[in-house]
């Protein structure tokens, strides 16, 4: 329920790299379902302990590696496709820049051209 609670809360993170609430609320749907599939069937086949225990080591096993696979993979895929772009603002909140300020960089700079122009005219 925390974890569902924090993924809401950050939903809306402008910086695309942390902003992981859609992986985290898939990562627990999934948990949840496949808690919802082992339990009935592990009550039915109590009686075979070993069947019962395989049927749980496994679907901790798959439930963890989803989940990791959920939160990790997609990061791991973005520094594949842009290994050097701009490494240290993308992975770094307090360095990143959102679009907006971007586009402010942007026209100071073309604004600081412009008078650097007139002052040497």
């Amino acid at each position: 329920i925390f974890g569902l609670f924090l993924a809401y809360e950050t939903r809306s993170l402008k910086v695309k790299q942390i902003n992981d609430s859609r992986y985290v609320g898939m990562s627990i749907y999934n948990v949840v379902i496949l808690c919802l599939i082992t339990a009935p069937v592990t009550m039915v086949i109590a009686s075979q302990q070993d069947a019962s225990f395989a049927f749980v080591a496994l679907a901790i096993v798959f439930c963890c590696f989803l989940s990791m696979a959920l939160i990790f993979v997609p990061k791991v895929i973005e520094v594949i496709r842009h290994p050097r772009d701009k490494a240290e603002s993308k992975y770094n909140p307090d360095i990143g820049a959102s679009k907006e300020d971007e586009e402010k960089y942007q026209k100071l700079l073309s604004e600081n051209e412009d008078l650097q122009r007139l002052i040497t005219q």
